[in-house]
């Protein structure tokens, strides 16, 4: 903690030192302001596709802001959604998860949900897995994330199952600046991003990198564990992530890319656990070029939209086997995304939409390799000859109508119909009122369906050599889900406004393993509750607390679904201090949840290794603390300072652990980090 009041003391005199009381408007700056009431009433493209406010949009969402994401000093998409009511992280120190209304898909990473940048999807098809730490993109160069809970397929076809996220990011007229940013901290932190916005001559361009490195190492198992993991530590559990985006555009013709390199060891994995030589590499990007046009004096909008993409590991991945051998993943996909959408707008609020979309996907089916660290030798495991590529075609039309029965009261529907060369085809619809009761309060009712189609690793995966490692079943069909879900919306006064919400969700057909094989066989109920208080007094203070309570049981044995919390809550402060420093103090809490210890304790044989069947991971509550300057000027343009402090109080919390061939374990995670971050603009 010396460190920390070290670079404390220093913040505050950089305060005293550079800020300047003036009326001068810092453009930087005034991308990271924005008021309660201007929160409340943000307007969003995510839910029907085109700008309207947040309270007329046909889903309950979420908006995390600019504004919020440089306050509370997040780093990434994962933190900056973690106090989403509904979402939860789920954390193996791989690869962050979101766990959202009491479901976290098999193997988690995000699966149940679609993650889009500007609405081109982003995971990595192979298995659908979302990268959302620091390589999905620069935090630095985003504008707003907007979260929709619940059924989102009617857009956005497959994969928007239980929900989207679409990461809005700057345009280059925003930003307008250079900004040169520098990270260090805790556990061998250090890296940076460069970020460049700017609109010349028409030509409106923004392009950001980032990179990162950390070391986790020093972590143990926390008990009970066997015994061959007893007195053991991580080690060499390096994280080195990198990122990129940009975009140019100019009359209405937009190119776009993303550049995603994870590059982590993973000492948690449930294919091996502190072996200090598990490296897990995958490079995943995509290259976009839409055209928009606006015609019938902006009546009509249309939009033609090509993308091009690729995702594979890299030539660098070993994934541990032996201490002699590993293994090589020969997997990939290539793919091309084509789409074509219009939207009429016969007055201000109503409109028609409709649109048509393929997809085509070139999936090279797992093989693996085991490769002598000697002699580099390559021999294939699991099958007799290697399997080939498999193409995955798939062709949606969908259509929506919003139509205000009174100035108050709107009727949003929509169909999608899915048509798909190797599952079977998928129909999805939604059906939604908004209420504007009065000017304080708002109600919504809505019901939707969505599906899940099965990923090629499901269908295909091959038998790695490993004792019980899992196998693909072709003869999976889609996951289907029914939503019902319902917000109340209310302003108490200016300065105090809120949500309270709840949601009912049917999921057939759900995909789950049973022994080593995937089946069409988990089907279960999940209702629940949601709220939130936002509050803001004067101009200086501001404050939020939500909760979400959901209740998820597997319909064919009553018990609740693993990794994911009944009840969490969260509470935020900020508070601006002499107009230039910015104090932001949050509170995560994260209620009790089922691991996989409880599952497998009756079949472990080590008289040692005993749990209870009634065993949960604690709860847990995690108390963050930043610290950050506000327009603060050295070089005549702003300058940055911020020192975020995790886990203030050494919580040193949990996330259940996956199974690992005869035994269940938590992963641990280490208790208080610090990070320092100094950005300057140009």
């Amino acid at each position: 903690m010396r460190t920390f009041f070290s670079v404390l003391v220093l913040l505050s005199v950089s305060v005293s030192l550079f800020a300047e009381e003036n009326n001068e408007t810092l453009r930087v700056n005034d991308l990271f302001q924005i008021s309660l009431d201007e929160l409340m009433n943000v307007e969003v493209v995510s839910a029907t596709g085109t700008k309207q406010n947040i309270k007329d949009a046909p889903s309950i969402m979420t908006v995390v802001t600019a504004k919020q994401i440089r306050e509370r000093g997040y780093q990434s998409i994962a933190e900056a959604i973690r106090t989403v009511p509904g979402l939860s992280l789920w954390v193996d120190n791989l690869i962050s998860s979101i766990s959202i209304r009491g479901s976290n898909s098999l193997q988690g990473w995000s699966q149940n949900l679609k993650i889009m940048i500007d609405g081109q999807p982003v995971s990595f098809r192979v298995a659908n897995w979302n990268f959302i730490d620091e390589e999905m993109i620069p935090i630095q160069c985003v504008k707003r994330i907007e979260i929709i809970k619940g059924p989102a397929s009617v857009l956005y076809g497959a994969n928007a199952y239980l929900g989207a996220i679409n990461i809005i990011t700057f345009d280059g007229a925003e930003f307008d600046s250079f900004e040169f940013t520098a990270v260090g901290g805790s556990l061998d932190t250090y890296g940076g991003s460069i970020v460049a916005g700017k609109k010349i001559n028409g030509i409106d361009f923004m392009a950001a990198f980032s990179a990162k490195h950390s070391d986790r190492s020093g972590l143990s198992l926390p008990g009970p564990v066997p015994t061959e993991y007893k007195n053991r530590e991580s080690d060499n559990d390096l994280s080195m992530p990198k990122s990129f985006y940009g975009k140019i555009s100019y009359k209405g013709l937009t190119i776009s890319s993303n550049y995603q390199q994870m590059n982590r060891y993973g000492e948690f994995t449930d294919w091996s656990t502190l072996t200090h030589d598990n490296l897990i590499y995958v490079d995943n990007w995509f290259a976009k070029a839409e055209y928009k046009k606006s015609l019938l004096d902006d009546r009509l909008e249309s939009s033609a939209s090509v993308a091009y993409g690729e995702g594979k590991p890299n030539k660098k991945e070993e994934l541990s086997y032996d201490q002699n051998r590993y293994i090589r993943r020969d997997v990939g996909v290539s793919f091309i995304d084509l789409a074509l959408k219009s939207s009429y707008k016969f007055n201000e609020k109503n409109s028609l939409s409709l649109g048509i979309d393929y997809t085509t996907e070139d999936q090279q089916l797992q093989n693996n390799y085991l490769i002598n660290r000697e002699t580099g030798e390559k021999t294939l495991v699991g099958a007799s000859h290697p399997q080939p590529k498999k193409n995955f075609n798939n062709l949606g039309m969908f259509t929506q109508a919003v139509y205000y029965l009174t100035p108050e009261i709107g009727l949003t529907g929509g169909l999608r119909f899915d048509f798909h060369n190797r599952y079977d085809n998928s129909t999805s619809c939604k059906i939604g009122i908004t209420n504007h009761i009065s000017d304080k309060l708002y109600l919504k009712v809505l019901y939707g369906t969505s599906f899940k189609p099965p990923t090629q690793r499901q269908l295909f995966d091959p038998d790695s050599g490993r004792e019980g490692d899992t196998k693909g079943n072709e003869d999976l069909s889609p996951q289907y889900a029914r939503t019902f879900e319902t917000l109340l919306g209310f302003k108490l006064s200016e300065n105090l406004q809120g949500k309270l919400g709840g949601f009912y969700t049917r999921i057939k057909d759900g995909i789950e393993l049973y022994g080593t094989t995937y089946y069409n066989r988990a089907d279960l109920t999940s209702f629940g509750f949601e709220g939130e208080l936002n509050a803001q007094v004067g101009s200086d203070l501001s404050g939020y607390i939500n909760f979400s309570y959901q209740n998820s049981k597997y319909d064919e044995t009553s018990e609740d679904t693993t990794l994911v919390p009944q009840l969490t809550a969260n509470m935020g402060l900020n508070y601006v201090f002499m107009k230039h420093l910015n104090i932001n103090l949050e509170n995560i809490f994260v209620g009790r949840r089922i691991s996989p210890k409880k599952r497998l304790a009756s079949d472990y044989s080590d008289p040692s290794y005993k749990v209870d069947e009634n065993y949960k991971v604690p709860s847990y509550l995690l108390v963050n603390l930043t610290l950050s300057t506000k327009q603060i000027k050295i070089f005549e343009k702003e300058t940055f300072f911020s020192v975020s402090v995790r886990d203030l109080f050494n919580e040193k919390y949990v996330d259940p652990g996956p199974p690992d061939d005869d035994c269940g374990y938590d992963i641990p995670h280490h208790g208080r980090t610090f990070l320092i971050t100094i950005s300057q603009n140009f």
